[in-house]
């Protein structure tokens, strides 16, 4: 296995302050980042979820245009179920991580505000 240096990212995990950590693999230095992307879940130093929350409301966002166009051209009960496939793909992926007791108050009336937002158009 050869490791992609190009692609290779690493981000210090702490709830202290941030420190400048440098990390070379050879001759050539490793990306350091803030915040990184794993399997579909951002996380970020201080291990918050705010870029998680924030990267689930973005991909909720476009959806609003779509159910619009929908729900002039099926019925209510199939856009009730296109909704909810679409709902829970979006903001269940990888909520046993990210979604639960450590996941703020305002993080949750931002994704709530969002979800009703969403059903609200299927109304």
């Amino acid at each position: 296995m050869i490791v992609n240096k190009e692609k290779t990212e690493a981000v210090y995990f702490s709830r202290k302050k941030q420190l400048e950590v440098a990390i070379s693999c050879g001759i050539e230095a490793i990306k350091t980042s803030r915040k990184i992307k794993v399997l579909g879940i951002v996380m970020d130093e201080k291990l918050s979820w705010d870029y998680q929350v924030l990267h689930v409301i973005s991909k909720m966002n476009p959806l609003s245009s779509r159910l619009k166009f929908l729900r002039k051209r099926l019925s209510r009960n199939l856009v009730i179920k296109a909704t909810t496939s679409q709902l829970f793909g979006l903001m269940c992926y990888g909520c046993h991580a990210w979604l639960g007791r450590h996941t703020r108050v305002s993080q949750l009336k931002k994704l709530n505000a969002q979800h009703y937002r969403l059903l609200r158009i299927v109304e």
